[in-house]
């Protein structure tokens, strides 16, 4: 096999031809509209943050209701009422909240009970279109490798590899998501103890050596952690698809043939991360100075959902084909022989001249 620096040339360049031969030198409208809807459905949880921004809006306060408790609780003794919030014992804390706040406690419930509900929805909202986008990953890829523009064939045809895929990567998710949330938890159980101690004291106390101590550990086992697992689930995308593509096996088998590739050519698939995030930053460079350019209009056009899809094709495709590069690299596919040309025919041989 070739040298690192050679193997990921190989990589990109072969991406960047087959990308170019795809969509450009086979130019077809039809092809482009059908893989830009594949593209839009493969980033559309990114959709979910609108239905986040309107519902926060609904549920939060009007800005002159806001405004009329702001005034209230700035004519206070702070000191007073943070002690009173974090460390009274009369009533429950919303109850406590709301007497500070001299607002209605159920008011303070419907805000509660509407911000889990957001919460809940679009969590639900997030695991379906994290499915579709599952789903349409191997769908964007067989389009691109078998140069198709179809949907409900390959739909049907990787429904198991799709499903396994998302239930898969689901529960990594989940384990990645936990562990933020018990990391953030005791972070925020440190500088809780620190305000109920100011709030006691009526005055700020010092952090404590002890607290700066387990704020920096805590800080810097969260950099490491989400460093290590953002690494490794980054080769989901570019590596774990591909193979289940290739080899048509679940998302565990899958796992195992990764995590091998992984192992043994670890220093190029590191050198391979650390090129792509060059290639990404400089296209977010470029884009930047396009919307500077057009003062926004740009900007506004790749904001159109499906039109983003569509206008993002040819990246989105050089990133797929990359990770497809990716694996034949490291790990390539035995060609079968060629077959045998056919023996040309026997010529007939002349018959004797006859005596008679």
């Amino acid at each position: 096999m070739a040298g690192h620096h050679t193997s990921l040339d190989r990589v990109l360049t072969s991406a960047w031809k087959s990308m170019v031969h795809t969509l450009f030198k086979q130019f077809s409208l039809e092809r482009w509209l059908m893989l830009g809807l594949c593209g839009w459905m493969m980033t559309i949880s990114g959709e979910i943050n609108t239905f986040l921004n309107i519902a926060i809006r609904f549920f939060m306060p009007a800005p002159d209701q806001a405004g009329e408790i702001l005034k209230r609780i700035h004519s206070g003794n702070h000191w007073e009422q943070l002690d009173h919030i974090m460390n009274g014992s009369n009533g429950g804390f919303l109850q406590r909240v709301a007497a500070e706040f001299q607002t209605d406690p159920a008011i303070l419930h419907s805000w509660f009970t509407g911000i889990c509900s957001v919460v809940v929805i679009f969590i639900l909202l997030l695991v379906l279109c994290y499915w579709v986008s599952s789903r349409f990953f191997f769908v964007f890829l067989d389009d691109l490798i078998q140069e198709k523009n179809e949907i409900r064939r390959p739909w049907r045809e990787f429904r198991e590899i799709g499903n396994s895929y998302f239930l898969g990567s689901l529960g990594f998710l989940i384990l990645i998501s936990a562990i933020n949330l018990l990391l953030v938890a005791t972070g925020g159980f440190i500088v809780w103890s620190w305000l109920s101690e100011c709030a006691a004291a009526r005055h700020l106390v010092a952090f404590g050596s002890g607290r700066i101590g387990q704020t920096l550990l805590l800080a810097g086992g969260l950099f490491v952690i989400s460093l290590v697992i953002g690494f490794y689930y980054w080769f989901l995308y570019y590596l774990l698809i591909p193979i289940m593509y290739r080899e048509r096996i679940g998302f565990c088998a899958g796992i195992r043939y990764m995590n091998h590739l992984f192992l043994k050519h670890f220093g190029s698939c590191f050198l391979f991360w650390l090129m792509m995030l060059v290639v990404q930053f400089g296209l977010a460079a470029v884009l930047a100075v396009v919307m500077m350019l057009t003062c926004g209009l740009f900007s506004f056009i790749i904001g159109l959902p499906y039109i983003r899809g569509v206008a993002f094709l040819p990246w989105f495709a050089f990133l797929q084909l990359t990770g497809v590069e990716l694996l034949e690299e490291l790990d390539p596919r035995p060609q079968p022989p060629p077959e045998p040309e056919a023996a040309e025919p026997a010529e007939p041989e002349e018959a004797a001249p006859s005596a008679y």
